[in-house]
């Protein structure tokens, strides 16, 4: 007898007004809007993130060394505009130092961005739980959409199969029946 396959639950995404809104309710913390576009912008897990390193950064170009799954080594690009916004938080730091430090200079820890997330998530009304993975998975959904190549969204995110990242397409796939369902009812 065969198995029933396990139905695969897509991941949740932000839309563009929902993360104007989250950056918006994080803006009185400066230090935590840059850690959520770093995210955002680089597709970042947050492990990833609060592991970054001064020296993990060429200050000149951007390009990125992320220590990921698996110590997997890739490199990555922050955009010109994050860039900026970095430097001016971090004027004074040593190389060995973690990009975002708790008070003491130590690793940022984990919980504190998570919490702050799950509290602005109840604020905007979402109807699930926001995480620092959303953020992810925001990314990867918009990079798909703006370069139309899994490879390029496999590589950014670091996964080893392609399968993994095959997630994001059923999101497109989904928007696609979404929207041949609207130009029907508007014929």
């Amino acid at each position: 007898m065969a198995k029933k396959r396990k139905t695969q639950r897509l991941p949740q995404v932000l839309s563009e007004d929902q993360r104007k809104k989250l950056l918006k309710l994080l803006s009185p913390n400066n230090r935590d809007v840059l850690f959520a576009q770093l995210i955002f912008d680089m597709g970042l897990r947050i492990s990833e993130a609060t592991n970054l390193r001064m020296r993990d950064i060429d200050w000149t170009t951007g390009r990125t060394i992320v220590l990921g799954k698996g110590n997997k080594i890739r490199y990555l690009g922050i955009p010109e505009g994050l860039l900026k916004k970095l430097k001016k938080l971090v004027t004074k730091k040593n190389p060995e130092e973690f990009l975002f430090s708790s008070w003491n200079n130590r690793k940022m820890d984990n919980s504190h961005f998570r919490r702050k997330l799950g509290i602005i998530g109840r604020r905007m009304g979402l109807p699930w739980h926001l995480h620092p993975h959303v953020l992810r998975h925001t990314f990867a959904t918009d990079l798909l959409r703006a370069t139309n190549n899994l490879r390029i969204v496999q590589a950014a995110l670091g996964h080893s199969s392609i399968a993994t990242t095959q997630i994001y397409t059923h999101i497109t796939e989904t928007e696609l029946v979404d929207a041949i369902q609207l130009l029907s009812k508007n014929r």
